[in-house]
């Protein structure tokens, strides 16, 4: 990386919440911004590793364990990477990706599939009644759940 890319990417000031030294890349947009702080923030996406760019048309900003995309409504999506056609490439920077694998997505149930939605996927338990815990149930107990 060359000294003029390292300065580009930490000119964040230090009390700057939305910049994270982490990654030397900071959360510009605010409807992004909103989103990340209320589901979650570092815990749910990680640090953001890229800048708001355009992707297919949107706008989009890479986290380590998600990307964000803005809605033409204003509202916020996070993108899947296995969707057909997302990422097509193998190499990117000197890093290599998988290829797509068509026996994963074969065996991915769509969107919507009954039998992944939350409530027979997951056991929801309160602790301390402020937080609500989420525990992947075994498949004998997920098929108890009504």
């Amino acid at each position: 990386m060359s000294a003029g890319t390292a300065s580009a990417q930490t000119t964040g000031q230090p009390t700057d919440p939305r910049f994270f030294s982490q990654t030397g890349y900071r959360v510009d947009n605010d409807t992004f911004w909103n989103f990340f702080q209320q589901r979650g923030n570092v815990r749910t996406f990680g640090y953001p590793t890229s800048r708001t760019f355009m992707l297919d048309g949107f706008q989009v900003q890479i986290f380590q364990r998600e990307i964000m995309q803005l809605q033409p409504d204003g509202g916020v999506q996070t993108l899947n990477i296995l969707d057909p056609g997302l990422m097509p490439y193998t190499q990117i920077n000197g890093s290599t990706y998988p290829g797509p694998d068509p026996t994963l997505v074969a065996a991915t149930p769509p969107v919507g599939d009954p039998t992944t939605t939350p409530t027979s996927r997951y056991s929801f338990k309160t602790t301390r009644r402020t937080r609500l815990t989420v525990s992947p149930l075994t498949s004998a107990a997920r098929s108890t759940v009504p």
